[in-house]
Order: structure tokens, then C-alpha cells, then sequence
């Protein structure tokens, strides 16, 4: 003990780096608080270097799990003692720790990447505990024999990769005759951690053709070692079925601005915990598969190893463009040993609505070769057409009109006829609604022998998960009336729309009216 004596003042930086403990002082047993952990993250702690008042510096390593760790160092410092890299390991972290003259010892110089190469190299733990939160508590009941140092592993396959760690127990108090101790300290670990999945969200399930969606990804800055001396953490975000919008402002709300298409730099918005969210560019470019795709450099974030396991929010919008939106988000980031590797990506799609249209006659007969426009009424009053494109229906794409984009032009306004869709007649379903709007069909033309209705049909109820999500609407329309040929012009007069004022009172196109339903948005 009398040896311990003259190097306590030095031992008690044994911690070093690496997460390792601060210690403080407490009566009796000693203990290992884990903290910034995952939520139910595995911890493994055995101890590696413990008392021996016969050793030199007045430490040596325990079995198993010591000799392991010593292994690795002697790979390193081939023909160096373990006394000599106990020593070492205590100049690492105290440079200008000095030892006792009349100890022989020669500390080997060690780096931060050998030490945790060292810590990864220990396999000896005892059976993993989960955490209940985001912290762990280990205690130590040998007051006798536990100070020392403790390897200390946590293992989340889900979410992170956890760094080597390790913690310091030091003497609290020890009984001056005997020299035995007679309390252990306390050790705090701020677990280092790099993110293993990027979380990424839309902030709606369901949007239409040409409406901002606005996404957010959430990252952890990663720990990466001292070793590596230029650190790199980057976001890549990958998106198909609509265009980023550049961002204009993020006060007091997020403002977005055009559509990004070339090849360069926009703004997105950044927060890190505990900072003032500001706007930073991130590059954009199609890549080889013809996907946009940003990159956004956080790697002088990760160079401050202070901002280590802080979380990240990266926002931004897009605008929709096609019926799915899929949009993934990966983070690279630098290995120990200098390598760039990507964690496991955070994906999520946003899918569009769909509308059907169901014609029919007298005594319910369905209609094909009727056509209509859709359309809904903005926020300013103003009527939107849908511009649209046919598309073939089958099973996976159960439509065969997709919206490309809206217009307050009804002459621009695409139309949609009725026809047999999927074995059933009258029909005609409509991909690229948004389930926030209401919105009508407008028939323009009407089949052979009908009348043209003027009533617009407007939607019923929404229905479906965000996948699927589709509402229906349904009109009738009233045969002309059959006059007998009297070698006049005959029925062709009630074909018109409309007749001229004068001979509106003799009409004689008969319109049942239409039912329109009461928009009822389902929760999702």
C-alpha cells in the first residue's frame, strides 16, 4: 500500500479518454453511471486493471478480460511490460505525470488508437444487461479489490454503434493501518456513439400533384476518434417523384422558394441541439438512375468533438410531381481508422389520393364515353383543373388518369372520360388528389343520346390507408326525349348545352339532380 501511496495523485487520472469516467467520492461501494445512451442498449462492464501492492505502479491487470486487453497492447509494444504500459496508459492522459525515483518503470508511448484498439480487443464480459432508459448504473461491492479501471461495452444493433469505453474507480478512503481501502468513488461515463440509422419523416401522408411536402431528418453527430484527423460526416438524401424547393427563410416559419433542377447548391434548414437553427447549402445533382439527390457536408460540426452525440434536424420541401414520392436519407461518416462509412438509411414515401368518377343512366345503366373535369376551389376562391395524362390501369397502378399539375383555365383543364375500367363500366379513377381538398367533377360532354348535366358531382368520403386512399363521387344523366320525325331537324336541337334565350322556356332536357356528398377527411 505504501507504494500506492506515492503515485495516488497520479492514478487518479487514470481514466484517460475515450468516454471515460469522472470520478468522484462516496462511502462504501463504488459505482459506474452510464449515461447518453440508446434506450435499451446493451452494457457489458468488466474490470481490467485492479489493485496489487506488490506491482511497481501499484496496479496490474485482472484475468481474462486484463490479459486481453494487455495482448493488444503488446502486439503494439512488442517486449513491453505490463508495468510499463500501465505506466504509458497513465502518461496519456497526464503527459507530464511524474513517477517515483526509485520506481523502474519506462511508460511506452501510446496513442488514443491503440488504446481503443486495445478496449475493442476485451471479449471476457459478463452476460449483457439492457438498460431500462437512457442511462445504467453498475455497482461495485469489493472495496478491497474494485478500483481500477472497468472495459465497458454497449451494443445497440437498431440504432448506434457505441465507441470502447472505459471507466476509473479510485480509493475513497482507506484504513491507514492495514492499508486496505475502505471505500470505492464514483465513476460517470458519457457513452460516445455514432449513429447507425438516419431517421427520416414527411410531415404528411398524402399530398397531390404540385403541393409542398415538407420532410425531416434527424441524425446524431458521431464520435469520431482523435485519431482521425480530418473527420467527415455527411447527410445524402435521395428523392424520386417530386423537386426540392429552395429555402428562403426559416423565420418565424419556414418559406420556400423555386424548384431546384440544375445541378449546384440550395438552402435547407440545420438545427443542432442546443444551437440557433440557420441555413446551410447543400448540393444538389441527378444522379446516374436519374434520381435528385443533396449532399449536405456537417463534417466541421464533427471536427468539434464537443458537438459529438448531439442530435441533428435537417428540414426541407418538396414539391410533388408524381403519384409516389420516395425519399431516403443515409449519413456517412469517418471510421477509426479513416475509412467513410454509411449508416443504415431512413426511408419514407408519400403517396397521392385518388378520385373515381361513376356515370350512369336511367335505371342505373353505366355510362362510358362521358367526360368531365376535376376540379377544387383554392384557398382564394379560384377554381384549379386538373391537367392529366391516361394511364394504362393494372393491378399495382389501379387508375387510368394521373394528375400532372392544375390550372384556373378551365379551356387548359384535361379531360377524363369515362370508360370500362377494371371490368367495370362508367367508370374513370383519378391518381394525384390531395385528401385535404374537395373536389367535383364537371361534365362537359355527355354520352351519345344523354343530356348534358349542369349539377357538378362532388366527393364522398375519403377512405383507405395513405396508400390507397381514394373517395368516390357518382352522376346521372336523363336520356333526350324521342319526338317522331316530322322531316324537321328533329331531335338534334336537344343536344345543345345551352339554347338561345329566347327558347329556353320550350326546353325539354330533363336533369335529375345530383347528389353531393359531405367531405369527411378519415384519420390515418
Amino acid at each position: 500500500m505504501k507504494r500506492m501511496k506515492k503515485v495516488f495523485a497520479v492514478l487518479l487520472t487514470l481514466a484517460m479518454v475515450l468516454g471515460m469516467s469522472i470520478t468522484t467520492f462516496a462511502a462504501g461501494e463504488g459505482t459506474i453511471q452510464v449515461n447518453n445512451l440508446h434506450e435499451n442498449a446493451q452494457i457489458q462492464i468488466v474490470q481490467i486493471i485492479k489493485p496489487d501492492t506488490e506491482a511497481k505502479t501499484g496496479w496490474t491487470f485482472t484475468d481474462l478480460a486484463g490479459k486481453e486487453f494487455l495482448a493488444a497492447m503488446q502486439v503494439a509494444f512488442a517486449g513491453a511490460s505490463d508495468q510499463d504500459i500501465i505506466a504509458g496508459l497513465i502518461k496519456l492522459q497526464t503527459p507530464d505525470a511524474i513517477f517515483p525515483n526509485n520506481v523502474d518503470i519506462t511508460p511506452v508511448d501510446i496513442s488514443t488508437s491503440q488504446y481503443e484498439t486495445a478496449l475493442a480487443a476485451v471479449s471476457s464480459y459478463p452476460a449483457a444487461v439492457t438498460a431500462t432508459g437512457t442511462s445504467y448504473t453498475y455497482t461495485i461491492t469489493d472495496t478491497e479489490n474494485g478500483a481500477g479501471v472497468y472495459a465497458v461495452k454497449g451494443t445497440d444493433t437498431e440504432e448506434f454503434v457505441y465507441s470502447p469505453m472505459a471507466a476509473y474507480i479510485s480509493f475513497a478512503t482507506y484504513d491507514a493501518t492495514t492499508g486496505k481501502p475502505s471505500a470505492l468513488g464514483t465513476g460517470t461515463i458519457n457513452a460516445k456513439k455514432t449513429t447507425k440509422k438516419t431517421e427520416k419523416t414527411a410531415k404528411e401522408e398524402t399530398a397531390g400533384v404540385d403541393k409542398t411536402v415538407e420532410y425531416e431528418i434527424k441524425s446524431t453527430v458521431p464520435y469520431i476518434s482523435q485519431n482521425v484527423a480530418e473527420p467527415v460526416y455527411k447527410i445524402v438524401d435521395t428523392l424520386t417523384g417530386a423537386n426540392y424547393l429552395n429555402l428562403t427563410a426559416i423565420d418565424p416559419a419556414n418559406v420556400y422558394g423555386d424548384e431546384v433542377t440544375e445541378a449546384g447548391t440550395f438552402k435547407v434548414k440545420v438545427t443542432i441541439q442546443g444551437q440557433e437553427a440557420v441555413m446551410m447549402d447543400a448540393a444538389f445533382e441527378t444522379d446516374k438512375d436519374g434520381k435528385n439527390t443533396f449532399t449536405l457536408d456537417l463534417s466541421e460540426i464533427v471536427a468539434d468533438r464537443a458537438n459529438a452525440n448531439k442530435s441533428v434536424t435537417v428540414e426541407y420541401g418538396v414539391k410533388v410531381k408524381e403519384v409516389i414520392v420516395n425519399n431516403k436519407a443515409v449519413s456517412q461518416s469517418s471510421h477509426k481508422d479513416g475509412s467513410v462509412v454509411a449508416g443504415k438509411p431512413g426511408e419514407e414515401d408519400v403517396y397521392t389520393a385518388a378520385v373515381q368518377i361513376s356515370k350512369t343512366g336511367e335505371q342505373n345503366a353505366k355510362l362510358n364515353d362521358a367526360e368531365f373535369v376535376l376540379y377544387y376551389t383554392d384557398a382564394e376562391g379560384t377554381k384549379q383543373y386538373a391537367t392529366v395524362k391516361e394511364n394504362e390501369y393494372k393491378t399495382e397502378e389501379p387508375y387510368n388518369y394521373v394528375v400532372t399539375g392544375w390550372t384556373d383555365d378551365l379551356k387548359k383543364a384535361g379531360h377524363i372520360k369515362t370508360s370500362t375500367v377494371n371490368g367495370v363500366d362508367g367508370t374513370a379513377i383519378i391518381k394525384g388528389v390531395d385528401d385535404d381538398n374537395s373536389y367535383f367533377f364537371k361534365e362537359v360532354v355527355a354520352p351519345d343520346g344523354y343530356s348534358l348535366n349542369e349539377q357538378d358531382a362532388g366527393i364522398c368520403e375519403w377512405s383507405g390507408e395513405a396508400a390507397d386512399k381514394k373517395a368516390s363521387a357518382s352522376m346521372t344523366d336523363t336520356k333526350l326525349s324521342s319526338l317522331p320525325s316530322t322531316g324537321g331537324i328533329g331531335t338534334t336541337i336537344f343536344h345543345h348545352r345551352r339554347l338561345p334565350d329566347h327558347d329556353r322556356s320550350s326546353r325539354i332536357i330533363l336533369r335529375k339532380p345530383q347528389k353531393v356528398c359531405k367531405i369527411v377527411k378519415t384519420a390515418t
